[in-house]
């Protein structure tokens, strides 16, 4: 599990290098707008998802629209490890 809030999308690294090694790109399923923010829901390959909290504004600057490509990327102290009984 990760946090939302922890998740940071990239559509085009444009040759920047991150510090953060973990980027799992998959594709824009769902965008839930917000009065500020929006929930957006990224399905990766194999069919899990994955959720982002970015700003309406962020949401626009990137273009983001259901269908689109997208990289989620997030640093390893935001994974949170669930395990069931």
């Amino acid at each position: 599990m990760i946090k939302a809030s922890a998740v940071v999308l990239v559509t085009d690294f444009a040759g920047w290098q991150l510090s953060a090694r973990n980027q799992l790109a998959g594709t824009v399923s769902r965008i839930e707008r917000g009065a500020v923010s929006s929930l957006v829901v990224l399905t990766l390959p194999g069919g899990m998802t994955l959720s982002a909290s970015v700003t309406n504004e962020g949401v626009e600057a990137l273009d983001l629209k259901v269908g689109s490509a997208a990289t989620a990327v997030f640093k390893a102290y935001a994974v949170m490890v669930a395990a069931q009984p």
